[in-house]
């Protein structure tokens, strides 16, 4: 950032952060349907020849999809850990630091997961960055999240889930609604996988 550019603010900075996330939950999105349609293209095909025209043209439309993936992903690094720097959002650098400087779609995509459940139930006033804040690996601990979800709820729907249940059914107890909404059900899967983490029980469920 040039010095005579003013930092961003705290809620500029929170939206930055969203906008990317939801760029990024669209680019995967698409790259999964891109990767169904090479698979079913190239299953059709010779696959002692394998360079039919259609086949490279879904290949590159395949790295296309990629190549924005990463150029998306390498946009957001910086944010996420600009806004990981902040008290309320110190999980974020937990969850970053394993993740490599290239991520696999799989991890970027647990990764929004993550981050769209922190930035949906923690609403709270951050603090001003500084420009002296250097960033740090954070200490090794148990990673929960600093929502309000109660931890009981949370065994409920592991519960649930491990009895065959669905997402929507476990966002209903997690939220305590009839009616969670599609992102609190696509955050299940986080809420879930962090409880676990945080108790040392084995994840993904058998």
């Amino acid at each position: 950032m040039h010095p005579d550019q003013p930092r961003p603010s705290k809620p500029d900075l929170i939206v930055e952060v969203t906008k990317l996330s939801e760029e990024l939950r669209k680019t995967l999105a698409e790259l999964a349907d891109q990767t169904r349609d090479f698979k079913e293209i190239l299953s059709k095909s010779d696959k002692a020849a394998g360079r039919e025209p259609e086949v490279v043209s879904a290949n590159d439309d395949l790295q296309r999809v990629l190549t924005r993936l990463n150029e998306i992903w390498d946009r957001a690094r910086k944010p996420i850990i600009r806004l990981g720097k902040t008290s309320n959002y110190r999980e974020l650098l937990s969850e970053f630091r394993y993740l490599s400087l290239r991520p696999s779609a799989l991890e970027v995509l647990k990764f929004v997961e993550f981050l769209d459940v922190v930035l949906e139930t923690d609403a709270s006033p951050i603090p001003e960055l500084s420009d002296s804040v250097e960033f740090q690996e954070p200490q090794k601990k148990p990673r929960g999240r600093p929502v309000e979800i109660p931890e009981e709820r949370k065994a409920a729907a592991l519960q649930l889930k491990r009895n065959g249940g669905t997402d929507l059914d476990a966002a209903k107890i997690l939220y305590g609604k009839n009616q969670p909404s599609k992102r609190q059900c696509d955050n299940v899967y986080a809420i879930l996988a962090s409880y676990c983490r945080k108790y040392r029980i084995d994840w993904p469920l058998g």
